[in-house]
């Protein structure tokens, strides 16, 4: 009986994509022109936002969200839409009635009722679809006075900060937790969306002796396409150039054009393979740049369109990356030489035992072509491990000049995090942890810091789909056998804090009209190929992929958020309009930590991941900025009820 409905839904789709002449997301009555939308709010009492000279004649229809969507949306250039309107702050706080924009946005949600099925606030007004749910047009500028728009974000006076997480006995106990240490005066700054691809090249093209750079995704769009030219150029002309790759992911994620590029190049590739031998969910998940031991970028950007040439509001991904100067550099290069190395290892004992073995006889190839190509690669390995030997001897021969120089160890930290000013300029470490090694190592660290936060918790996560279970059996089928060990720890703890008095956590992820993560930036992106080549019947495909992965990661989001997170008084929710892709955890505004470990038991349980945690003045007072930004650019999650 079930399969014969399922055959019947799957009939009636296909039914109706084949019969399709017109694009189903265009279907509707458009009657609304621009001027009358805006002039209809305007006689409900919204005077915060006014239309810009780039008003056009283009007509828009009420949509299933109850949202006004101009005719042709996809064809659009989004953030284009959105730079069209003026939007006066101080006249929005003071039309919802309070002190502060973020409260003023949570009074306004809160009086409606949430629909479950929707996942959306049912508004009594309707607003522009552009505008991503927002009952404001989202906002570009950097944000001056932050403490109008948060609460929570009131001026500091940093060298009168009287906190543990500066002090020497905190560190020296996390330099044994995290087996990391310290180093000083570091320049750090913070890389929004395209910015740190723009940075990327900029570095790639300047390098000089070698490029070391990892990443979970490295796609084949046209972005990703000119920095892989680059680093092939940089290869040609003699820069060591070092590159890791997830092999699972990458196989099943893009058309691997690029990678067979460099493949046939002289970089050194290596594609990480460790998915089934780590409990079945490894993958490699680490982003960074290193160039010349000299300049690095980390963060949770991959080598693909929807970071490389995002905006952070036009519904790709919102993203951030962290770029160094410093001895921090050494830190970072030494992790990568780490996983190179181990995944070098794995590939020279793999073809020193075909060789000795050889191969049984294979039908379709010569046996002594295959014993050639053994022995090519098993050639390009020992070749590579020469090179490799003699990084390590220099990196080594760096951090050791560095101590000498008092730019890093635990011998310092009694002169450092005595000095107000000292202590918060450029003081950093690296966390890396892999399931060779530990796979604990970031959690641990983050658990130390979170047991000395006093009094406020930031957090930027791309999704909540994980939940604390009882017992085992309670897990969904493909988790059973998931570990859960750190992730839960995390979760207590941060749920504990959250009871605690006078404490505040935000919360940001992401919306609805993104929850498919990158997936439905693809489609999106494949979708408009298929309207501009008129193959409507491939954009209905598309469409109807992009609701379904849409749904199915927004309906477990929301019922995690929902019964977790927004119960909470000490908790606000903040749903961005586009992929939150971003993993920072924010300790009292005091410590930052920008990286790839998202919380989800495969980051803290399961994969290759690595963290900067940083006391920096000037990344702090950029981080206050973006925080406040993107949660003005969020929906609070506050209802009057939930409806299903």
């Amino acid at each position: 009986m079930i399969l014969r409905k399922i055959f019947s839904l799957f009939f009636l789709f296909s039914f109706s994509v084949l019969s399709a002449t017109d694009f189903n997301y265009e279907k509707g009555n458009y009657s609304y022109s621009q001027d009358e939308i805006t002039q209809s709010l305007r006689a409900a009492g919204i005077k915060y936002f006014s239309v810009g000279k780039n008003q056009k004649n283009d007509l828009y229809k009420l949509n299933h969200k109850k949202q006004f969507q101009i005719k042709n949306w996809f064809d659009k250039k989004w953030f284009s839409l959105q730079e069209n309107y003026e939007f006066n702050h101080d006249e929005f706080i003071h039309y919802f009635s309070d002190e502060t924009f973020n409260q003023a946005k949570i009074n306004y949600y809160s009086q409606f009722n949430f629909n479950k099925r929707l996942l959306i606030h049912e508004q009594e007004l309707n607003f522009f679809k552009e505008w991503g749910g927002l009952n404001h047009p989202p906002v570009s500028m950097q944000l001056n006075q932050l403490e109008k728009y948060s609460r929570f974000y009131h001026p500091i006076d940093y060298e009168d900060v009287p906190s543990t997480l500066y002090t020497e006995s905190f560190h020296k106990k996390l330099d044994n937790i995290s087996n990391t240490e310290l180093s000083f005066n570091n320049e750090v700054y913070l890389l929004e969306d395209k910015k740190s691809y723009a940075k990327k090249i900029e570095l790639i093209k300047n390098a000089k002796k070698h490029i070391f750079m990892s990443t979970l995704i490295f796609a084949d769009d046209k972005s990703s396409s000119k920095l892989t030219d680059e680093l092939i150029l940089k290869a040609n002309n003699g820069v060591a150039v070092y590159v890791i790759v997830d092999d699972l992911v990458s196989t099943i994620g893009t058309k691997r054009s690029n990678i067979k590029k460099m493949k046939k190049s002289p970089i050194h590739l290596i594609e990480a393979n460790d998915f089934f031998k780590y409990y079945g969910s490894t993958v490699y998940h680490n982003k960074k740049l290193v160039v010349d031991f000299e300049q690095a970028i980390v963060g949770g950007q991959n080598i693909l369109d929807a970071d490389n040439i995002s905006n952070g509001i036009d519904f790709k991904n919102r993203d951030l990356d962290l770029y160094v100067i410093g001895p921090l550099v050494s830190d970072i290069a030494n992790g990568f030489l780490e996983d190179f190395n181990y995944f070098h290892k794995k590939l020279l004992i793999k073809f020193q035992k075909k060789l000795s073995n050889e191969l049984p006889r294979h039908r379709k190839v010569n046996p002594a072509r295959i014993s050639f190509m053994i022995r090519k690669n098993l050639s390009k390995y020992l070749a590579w491990k020469k090179s490799l030997h003699k990084l390590d001897l220099a990196l080594n021969a760096s951090i050791n000049l560095q101590k000498n120089q008092s730019k890093r160890g635990a011998k310092h930290y009694g002169h450092v995090l005595s000095d107000p000013e000292l202590r918060t300029k450029g003081v950093c470490r690296f966390v890396q942890q892999a399931p060779y090694s530990d796979l604990h190592l970031i959690g641990k660290t983050y658990l130390h810091y979170l047991n000395n936060t006093k009094s406020y918790l930031g957090i930027m996560n791309p999704q909540v789909l994980d939940q604390k279970y009882k017992s085992k059996s309670d897990r969904k089928f493909l988790e059973k056998n998931d570990r859960f060990i750190m992730y839960d720890k995390l979760h207590d703890q941060v749920m504990s804090m959250a009871e605690e008095d006078d404490f505040h956590i935000d919360l940001l992820t992401s919306g609805p009209e993104v929850a498919g993560n990158e997936a439905t930036i693809v489609l999106v992106s494949r979708l408009r190929r298929h309207l501009k080549s008129n193959s409507i019947f491939k954009a209905n495909i598309d469409l109807y992929l992009m609701d379904w992965v849409n749904n199915h990661f927004g309906n477990t989001q929301y019922t995690n958020l929902l019964r977790d997170y927004a119960p909470k008084e000490n908790i606000d929710v903040w749903a961005h309009i586009s992929y939150l892709h971003s993993k920072v955890f924010y300790f009292d505004r005091l410590v930052a930590s920008v990286g790839s470990y998202n919380m989800h038991h495969n980051a803290t349980d399961h994969t290759f991941e690595n963290t900067i945690f940083c006391q920096d003045v000037k990344l702090n007072k950029q981080l206050d900025e973006i925080f406040v930004r993107d949660m003005v650019n969020s929906i609070p999650l506050k209802f009057n009820k939930i409806i299903n």
